[in-house]
This record gives structure tokens, C-alpha cells and sequence, in this order.
């Protein structure tokens, strides 16, 4: 899963087998490491517990919970992402998006590559 944050953007893109492993056991993480003990860790989460796509962060952790029924009917389809925009105060907005990952149209292959779902401009 690759993680990108861009000012008030957070971005999750996922390759094929991490969209069927979010399908199958509701779950899929990562952790970067930055030193001993220093880790950011993110988690993309289906949950029937939320109404809505929500982005938390707490304790070095970023979790983004998406419905259950979204993610389902998003791993299942053709749809390439699923997109919420979340108030968090101040009169500021936090765009979540959760992007199924595909292959690059330039360079060289890489080992995330091959498991990169199919450019629809290839």
C-alpha cells in the first residue's frame, strides 16, 4: 500500500492483492520506519462501524476507515477510487482517497509494478 500525503490530501493506492486482502479479512497496513522504536504506521480499514470514508490519526498511527459496503462494492467493479472529503475544523477540509494502483506507462517494472492493476491507457 503507498501512502501520499500532499498539504491537506491524504492518498491510499492499493495493488491487487492488498484490494483483495481489504475484500477478504477487512484490513490491509504498513509501517515506515524512522529510526529504533520510530515508526509511522497506516491502516486502511472496512468497517461496519462508520456512516462515511474517515481519516484518523493517533499515537504515530494514520487509520482510514471506509463502510463496508463501499469497499465491497468498490473491490468488486471496475471503479478506480473512492473519495471523501472530511471537515476538520477551522473551516478546513481533508480529502481521503482510496485508489486502486495502476501500472506506469513509463520506466522500468518494479516489484510493486507486478502486482499493479492494469493501465486503462496501455
Amino acid at each position: 500500500m503507498k501512502l501520499r500525503i500532499l498539504d491537506n490530501s491524504l492518498r491510499l493506492r492499493l495493488t491487487q492483492s492488498e484490494v483483495k486482502t481489504l475484500a477478504s479479512t477487512g484490513r490491509v497496513a504498513a509501517t515506515t520506519s524512522f529510526g529504533p522504536g520510530v515508526a509511522l504506521g497506516y491502516v486502511l480499514e472496512a468497517s461496519r462501524n462508520v456512516a462515511e470514508t474517515i481519516a484518523r490519526f493517533d499515537g504515530g498511527h494514520v487509520t482510514v476507515s471506509v463502510p463496508e459496503q463501499v469497499v465491497r462494492e468498490w473491490s468488486e467493479s471496475a471503479q478506480v477510487g473512492i473519495e471523501k472529503e472530511q471537515q476538520v475544523g477551522e473551516g478546513r477540509v481533508l480529502t481521503v482517497l482510496v485508489e486502486k494502483d495502476f501500472k506506469c506507462l513509463h520506466g522500468a517494472a518494479s516489484r510493486v509494478e507486478a502486482d499493479a492493476f492494469p493501465n486503462p491507457n496501455a
